[in-house]
């Protein structure tokens, strides 16, 4: 009965000690495990998606940075792409509106207001490649006026984008429209558009 009692303790010492170990895993449930593994490593990848707002910046160690519009553009990145960058490559910051984003030559000077996310101390307004004096209001909005006076024909779309030192945003567009045509309206007539022939009064 000693020698049986010193065995179970013996026993219990092995399991409980602080070398305990499971037995090995047999090949089939390695594979599974293997398998858990990657699925889980693919779910870390896959929450680039998850509680995000668009646009943002997505980072890569071996890739420049893009700007993403959608979950959808998220997932088609592939693996190794983060929401934060990646080594000590600062984030740039994102352009999400203009306000407003047209103006019609002729009109009176006014203030941009630009929206989106990221914007430091020191953030500057590029307006059509410009450098121009920006005041910062927030993380999340900068301004600059625009001088109408400089301005005396339509544009093509021009790009707005926001720089924090070298590192710039991505570009919304800003377009200058020529005014509209004006016109001469009669009292119970529908308007008439100057150089266009008048309703004729045929007396029915």
């Amino acid at each position: 009965m000693a020698r049986a009692r010193d065995r179970e303790d013996r026993d219990d010492r092995a399991i409980s000690g602080p070398f305990a170990a499971d037995p090995p895993m047999p090949a089939h449930e390695y594979e599974a495990a293997k398998d858990q593994l990657a699925l889980a490593a693919r779910a870390l990848d896959a929450q680039y998606t998850t509680s995000q707002t668009y646009p943002r910046w997505a980072y890569h160690a071996t890739e420049p940075p893009r700007l993403i519009h959608s979950d959808e553009d998220a997932q088609a990145l592939g693996e190794g792409w983060s929401p934060v960058p990646v080594g000590d490559e600062p984030a740039p910051p994102v352009v999400t509106a203009l306000v407003p984003d047209t103006a019609v030559i002729g009109t009176p000077s006014f203030t941009l207001h630009v929206h989106g996310t990221g914007f430091l101390t020191g953030s500057v307004i590029v307006f059509n490649g410009f450098d121009e004096p920006t005041t910062v209001v927030s993380t999340t909005e900068v301004t600059t006026g625009v001088n109408m006076a400089v301005w005396a024909g339509p544009s093509e779309p021009l790009p707005v984008t926001v720089r924090n030192g070298a590192v710039v945003s991505n570009a919304l567009t800003f377009t200058f429209t020529a005014p509209e045509t004006p016109g001469l309206r009669l009292s119970g007539a529908p308007p008439v558009l100057r150089g266009a022939p008048k309703p004729v009064d045929t007396g029915a």
